[in-house]
């Protein structure tokens, strides 16, 4: 959790691989994240895909939904510890553009991390292969 509080913007590009493209291919959204070290970062949604924007302020599609997020709230949405609602309630995550059920609609469209379904693959000996 350190290592995605440390680095927020790295993990949101890291999150747009966990889109659906079937849920998003309707969709066009840009997303703005504002986090609480001053770094910003977007995602582009749509047809399918999650762009990542590193400089939003530059992007040729304007922000739909923007919020403030601090990065230990980040985090806990990055490894699906928390909610959205949640959040919001504690103030970690706060909007300044859209609404909340504008966010959570297009946050929904991106896959939950479950730990129950990653999987290590078990050293195996050289010998087995003899």
């Amino acid at each position: 959790q350190d290592i995605i509080e440390n680095k927020p913007t790295f993990f949101v590009d890291m999150f747009r691989v966990r889109i659906d493209p079937k849920k998003s291919e309707n969709t066009e959204k840009m997303l703005v994240f504002n986090f609480s070290n001053g770094t910003t970062a977007g995602l582009h949604v749509r047809r399918g895909i999650a762009e990542f924007v590193s400089d939003p302020t530059h992007h040729y599609k304007q922000a739909d939904i923007s919020f403030n997020i601090d990065s230990k709230t980040w985090a806990a949405l990055y490894l699906n510890a928390t909610t959205l609602e949640d959040a919001a309630k504690s103030g970690g995550v706060k909007m300044t553009k859209g609404s909340m059920d504008d966010l959570k609609a297009v946050m929904d469209l991106f896959d939950k991390f479950d730990p129950s379904k990653n999987f290590t693959i078990p050293e195996i000996e050289t010998d087995d292969f003899r």
